[in-house]
């Protein structure tokens, strides 16, 4: 009993880890020979040469265990066993699919034709009878064959009928089927190059690089290379360096099949100096590389592929820094992040023409100026002139905002003023209109006052900033309280103003509130003191031309909310945040620099240490985003027309999508709108709270306010209630 239990335990392993594996190499090779007759029997043993052949037992093994858990269902089991009939393909074309993933895929792409894959079955009856007599003879070399053939068939044909549904590979497959990119994010990436030909390249990248950063992200940015077939139009895709995929699969000796396959993929290749891959000769893993003839041979090997298959191959320097001196910047930043190679620096600097002819002498003269200058030539040619930015200003539109701007800010004139405005407020707020409007900057008036008018709805203060003050269109609009006029008195209840008498024009240049309080001569009710005497052209400069820039402080409690009605306003996918690039700090720098030194014992003089110092920082780190910036993208505009978004860091965590790029690139295209949050609208609020007085009530002339940075009388205190401070201004900002 002990015997047959030990043998039935060693033929069940033998299944899983060798029949059931060779079963795989078999349907690898049945689906490469269908592409490229001349594949060799010896790819049956693909499990194997790619080190996944306990992945493949795994994946074999948890097909059959759910197999037979739906079979104690009787009918369950039926039709779990053509639902599972397509897994074995589906792993021999992807190995690195999870089981769960790859029993997913086979389940969807037999929806709707496990009826017909049991009649093709069933159409081999006759076959498996005659086989009985045969004693197994016609099964061994006919029947199984042509079985597995037509499987293989029965799988290419529903891939085809999958790309009927927009479905182009696998990747596509495991979209479809609402399987997570998780299968993605955990193959093995290659580096390429991808160039833009003309515009509708660039934006193309740009969606390339959006997808790799938003959807695909897994340590690195990575793209399948379906994403890529989708967005191709305008681009090039070179095979890049030594981490390129075609480079691996010459390195690793991969099949002929498979390698005519990655070089029909490129536009062109690429062959780089023995010195950039040196490090594979130090390798001690890579038995294979063991002198710079055998880097030279690959290359050699790369020039013949791209003869036979018309493919231009050109000579690349993978520049890193410019000269060969800049080296040491890389080596330092490089041993600061820890890595242990970074002594060993290659020659990724800007090689000469003179210098790479000689590098690739080697290949013969005639070959050698074809990689090196008549083909990066002929790719050169291949690209028109283009900017990486957008061209002109795109501001947001909001219909009729000129009207609706014009509209508010007079009704508000004639509020404060009267129906009949003074000659100085009327030709101040016609000259300003009309400069806003003309330059097409109404549409930032009105989204500031919308987000004003909402915060104070809510409840809130918000405080504008910078030089906005100097605009009475801001002030009739409610962006800001800051009235830019000359000092002057009007009353509120009969709209009595005066501008003109002695006892203002005493003020001039100066701010209105510190003028005595007066009693309207009309009404007999307490006059309202303003002007503050700032000219428009402080704001938009003397021709009015200067693009406004409107900084709102919100309340810190009330910024978010700030954010997502800037969404409201223009709807959803039309905000993104302003993206920063973090760089080496010059203090870090000084740091790396340092330590690099001191590690190694060399002592170096201050002035060459700030030399090197001076060549690290600015390199860029990381990113993020500004504290309160939101692009606002225009109605019927893609945002990678003018840049690719990101999460901040690279955060796949984050709900936030921020421009890749540094938003100081974009803010001459896109209009940046600054929603900073600040405690001081939110101390107003509370006070507010805990008081019941109106802050916008208190007068900015108020005695007892003023009397604060002199005394604490006014709050009825001491100074010693407040360990002797004798001053009442302790909680005002920045006192």
């Amino acid at each position: 009993g002990v015997t047959i239990a030990i043998g039935s335990l060693i033929y069940l392993l033998i299944a899983i880890l060798f029949t059931k594996v060779l079963l795989i190499g078999l349907y690898r090779y049945l689906l490469e020979i269908r592409v490229y007759t001349g594949t060799r029997i010896s790819r049956i043993l693909f499990p194997w040469s790619i080190k996944k052949a306990l992945h493949i037992a795994w994946v074999m093994f948890v097909r059959s265990v759910y197999s037979l858990l739906w079979c104690l269902t009787i009918v369950g089991g039926f039709i779990k066993i053509y639902s599972y009939k397509l897994v074995p393909m589906i792993i021999a074309e992807n190995p690195e699919l999870s089981a769960k993933e790859a029993i997913k895929l086979s389940e969807d792409m037999m929806k709707g034709y496990k009826w017909r894959a049991f009649l093709i079955d069933l159409s081999f009856i006759g076959w498996d009878i005659l086989n009985i007599f045969t004693l197994q003879i016609l099964g061994v070399f006919f029947l199984e064959p042509y079985k597995r053939m037509t499987t293989v068939e029965l799988y290419m044909t529903l891939r085809e009928k999958a790309k009927e549904r927009d479905i182009e590979n696998l990747d596509d497959l495991n979209e479809k089927g609402a399987v997570s990119v998780n299968a993605i994010q955990k193959m093995p990436t290659y580096h390429a190059i991808i160039l833009a030909t003309n515009d509708i390249g660039r934006v193309n990248l740009y969606h390339l690089v959006s997808d790799s950063h938003l959807i695909y992200y897994h340590r690195r940015p990575r793209v399948p290379k379906s994403v890529y077939l989708k967005y191709q139009e305008g681009l090039l895709i070179g095979s890049a360096c030594e981490a390129g995929e075609l480079y691996q699969a010459v390195l690793n000796g991969r099949p002929e099949p498979e390698i005519a396959r990655l070089v029909n993929f490129y536009d062109y290749l690429e062959i780089q100096p023995v010195g950039n891959n040196e490090f594979m000769i130090r390798d001690e893993d890579r038995g294979d590389i063991n002198s710079e003839d055998d880097l030279r041979e690959i290359n050699r090997k790369i020039v013949k592929l791209g003869e036979l298959f018309n493919k231009p191959v050109v000579a690349t320097c993978d520049v890193h820094f410019l000269d060969p001196e800049d080296e040491i910047y890389r080596r330092i930043i490089m041993a600061g992040k820890g890595f242990d190679d970074a002594d060993m620096q290659p020659p990724l600097y800007l090689h000469t023409t003179e210098e790479m002819l000689q590098e690739f002498s080697y290949l013969g003269s005639e070959k050698a100026e074809e990689v090196v200058i008549t083909n990066p030539n002929k790719i050169a040619d291949m690209v028109e002139k283009i900017s990486p930015i957008h061209k002109g200003k795109c501001p947001p539109v909001i219909e009729n905002s000129d009207g609706m701007l014009r509209e508010i800010c007079y009704n508000k004139a004639h509020e404060i003023y009267g129906d009949t405005l003074p000659e100085v407020v009327e030709e101040r707020l016609d000259r300003e209109l009309n400069s806003i409007i003309s330059n097409g900057y109404a549409v930032m008036y009105m989204i500031a006052q919308k987000l004003v008018w909402k915060s104070n709805s809510d409840g809130y203060l918000v405080g504008s900033r910078g030089s906005v003050g100097s605009s009475f269109a801001a002030t009739m609009s409610g962006i800001t309280e800051v009235n830019p006029l000359s000092p002057h008195y009007y009353c509120s209840s009969c709209h009595y103003s005066d501008f003109d008498s002695e006892d203002v024009k005493a003020y001039s240049g100066r701010a209105g509130c510190d003028m005595p309080d007066k009693i309207c001569p009309v009404c007999g009710k307490p006059l309202i003191k303003e002007g503050f005497d700032i000219p428009f052209e402080t704001f938009l400069g003397f021709k009015g031309d200067k693009e406004p820039d409107i900084d709102l402080n919100f309340s810190g409690d009330y910024q978010g909310k700030a954010h997502r009605y800037v969404e409201v306003i223009f709807g959803a996918g039309q905000t993104f945040k302003a993206g920063t690039i973090g760089t080496l700090a010059e203090k870090t720098a000084f740091g790396y620099v340092k330590n690099y030194f001191e590690e190694r014992g060399d002592r170096k003089r201050n002035c060459e240490i700030t030399r090197i110092v001076q060549g690290c920082t600015g390199v860029r780190r990381t990113t993020g985003q500004h504290p309160g910036g939101i692009i606002v993208l225009p109605i019927g505009w893609d945002i990678e027309e003018f840049t690719p978004v990101q999460h901040p860091a690279n955060d796949m965590t984050s709900d936030i999508i921020t421009t890749h790029f540094d938003y100081h690139s974009i803010d001459s295209n896109l209009l940046k709108l600054d929603i900073l949050g600040h405690d001081d609208p939110t101390m107003i609020r509370m006070l507010e709270d805990l008081t019941g007085i109106n802050a916008r009530e208190i007068p900015l002339d108020s005695k007892e306010v003023m009397s604060l940075f002199k005394s604490t009388d006014a709050l009825g205190i001491t100074s010693e209630d407040i360990r002797g401070c004798p001053l009442g201004c302790l909680g005002i900002p920045e006192f």
